[in-house]
């Protein structure tokens, strides 16, 4: 009863729905290759925030980087937040943070424009701005890998909603820089998809 209580309401449901896909993502991350039984003991790790400027627009983001040992290069986890909210609420919903200190890997969560991601189909404020997402998400993974120390073979995007269909995008898309992707209540929204290279989906 104390889970169906908690899983009770938007807020419930999206947190119970995450948690489910954490088990699953993260046996997804250690069959790849993360050394999670070599892992040192979990101590608090770092909240950062930075933007990077896209086609003249600033975007943000905030990430968590868990205490790591040294000269050991562990995967990034990207986390795309649903329609309406930010990086930072995704964060405060999600059990990524937690789940990272566990089992060594860096998470991001991006800002979308206008709480939106430009996933391939109307009618976000980013989709009707034109926003180069895919380019932000590249973007983003060149500024990571040029700050901490990711395994850039191993880059997984997982998202909720609009941040869902935009995983879809990025499979499509980006396909040369990401290894896995998964998504909750989100489908695909592009007419084509030629990916570079397979995409394995969660």
């Amino acid at each position: 009863m104390a889970v169906l209580r908690a899983c009770r309401g938007h807020g419930g449901r999206l947190r119970c729905a995450l948690a489910s896909l954490l088990c699953v993502f993260t046996l997804a991350i250690v069959s790849c290759g993360s050394p999670a039984s070599q892992a040192p003991t979990p101590t608090p790790g770092k909240v950062l925030r930075g933007a990077l400027t896209v086609d003249g627009v600033e975007r943000s983001y905030r990430l968590f980087r868990p205490s790591l040992a040294a000269r050991m290069k562990v995967p990034l986890v990207i986390v795309l937040h649903e329609y309406g909210t930010t990086g930072e609420d995704m964060s405060a919903l999600s059990l990524y943070d937690q789940q990272a200190t566990k089992s060594q890997f860096i998470t991001v969560y991006p800002d979308g424009i206008g709480g939106s991601w430009n996933a391939g189909a109307c009618c976000t404020p980013a989709t009707t701005r034109g926003i180069d997402d895919v380019k932000f998400i590249a973007l983003l993974i060149d500024r990571v890998a040029s700050q901490e120390p990711i395994d850039a073979s191993r880059v997984f995007v997982v998202g909720f909603s609009n941040g869902a269909a935009m995983t879809y995008r990025l499979a499509c898309e980006l396909a040369e820089r990401i290894r896995a992707v998964t998504s909750v209540s989100g489908g695909m929204l592009l007419e084509n998809c030629r990916p570079a290279r397979p995409v394995s989906l969660q």
